[in-house]
C-alpha cells in the first residue's frame, strides 16, 4: 500500500492554498468566528509581550493581536497566505520552529492541532513547548464528531474529514499534550453546533452515498482533488430531516475550545 501523502508540510500548503477564503478579517467572518477571534485574543495572559502564532494562515487571529499591542510573529507554511498577515512573518512548519529555546512569553497555536497526523503533531507539540517561555495557548475544535463532515474521494474511495481533522480534542487531552504546564485557564466558544446523530450519518454515507462535498478537497491518499459521487437524493433528503429533528431535540453546543496553559517547571 502507497504511503498517504496527507503526513506531509507539502500536502497541507496544498490543501490550505487550494480553500478560496483566504483574506478575512473579523469584519468579513461570521458571528460565531468573531467570537472564536475575541475569545483567543481575551485569552492571552497578562504580562505577555511577545507571541508567536504557529500556523497562523491569513492572520486572522495575528492581526487582531497586532491591533491589541502585542508583538506578534507568524509562522505558516503557505507563503500565499504570509501575504495577509500584519505582522512579522517565517515560512515554516510547526514541526520545525526556527526559534531559539524559550524565545517567546507565549505560542499560540489556533485551529491547527487537530489537522496533524502524528508524526507531525508530535514534532509540533514539542516545537511549541520548547520555544514557548511561559504560556502556551491552545484552540481547536471541542469534542467535534468527526464523521460528520467526512468526504469520500471518487478516485480512490478513501474516506477522511473534508477539512482534514484528525483528533477529537477536549480540555484533558490539551492537558496532557503539554505535561510541562498547567491549564490556568478554559473557555466554550465559536459557532454553535447543533447535536448531530452518527449513527444516522453512518447510515446515510453506507445506504446513499451522504457524504460531505465542497470545493477545495484534495484527497490525503492519492493527492488528487475530490471528485466524489453524486448522494442518493431520497437518502439525503431523509438524513437531512432527521438529522434536524435530532438537533432541535439535543439542542446546540459551543464548537471552540480555548485552553490557556502556563509553565510550571
Amino acid at each position: 500500500m502507497s504511503k498517504s501523502v496527507g503526513g506531509n508540510a507539502e500536502f497541507y500548503a496544498r490543501q490550505f492554498k487550494a480553500l478560496d477564503i483566504w483574506g478575512r478579517s473579523r469584519a468579513t467572518v461570521s458571528a460565531g468566528e468573531r467570537a472564536r477571534v475575541d475569545a483567543v485574543v481575551s485569552s492571552i495572559p497578562r504580562g505577555t509581550r511577545t507571541i508567536l502564532d504557529v500556523g497562523c494562515a491569513d492572520g486572522l487571529v495575528a492581526n487582531e493581536l497586532v491591533d491589541a499591542g502585542f508583538d506578534v510573529i507568524g509562522v505558516d507554511l503557505v507563503p500565499e497566505l504570509l501575504r495577509f498577515v500584519r505582522a512579522p512573518t517565517v515560512e515554516a512548519s510547526v514541526a520545525s520552529l526556527p526559534f531559539e529555546n524559550g524565545s517567546f512569553d507565549c505560542v499560540l497555536a489556533s485551529d491547527v492541532l487537530e489537522h496533524l497526523p502524528s508524526e507531525m503533531f508530535e514534532a509540533s507539540l514539542a516545537e511549541i513547548d520548547r520555544v514557548a517561555r511561559r504560556h502556551v495557548v491552545i484552540n481547536c475544535p471541542h469534542r467535534e464528531d468527526l464523521v460528520q463532515l467526512q468526504a469520500r474521494c471518487g478516485r480512490c474511495l478513501t474516506v477522511f474529514h473534508a477539512s482534514h481533522h484528525v483528533r477529537r480534542v477536549s480540555e484533558a487531552d490539551v492537558a496532557a499534550w503539554f505535561p510541562a504546564f498547567t491549564v490556568t485557564a478554559t473557555m466554550l466558544t465559536g459557532e454553535p453546533w447543533p447535536f448531530r446523530s452518527r449513527p444516522l450519518q453512518r447510515l446515510a454515507q453506507l445506504t446513499g452515498r451522504v457524504f460531505y462535498q465542497g470545493a477545495g478537497i484534495v484527497c490525503p491518499m492519492c493527492g488528487y482533488d475530490v471528485d466524489p459521487a453524486p448522494p442518493n437524493p431520497l437518502v439525503r433528503a431523509a438524513n437531512g430531516a432527521a438529522q434536524r429533528v435530532a438537533g432541535i431535540l439535543h439542542g446546540t453546543r459551543p464548537s471552540e475550545l480555548v485552553v490557556v496553559l502556563a509553565r510550571s517547571d
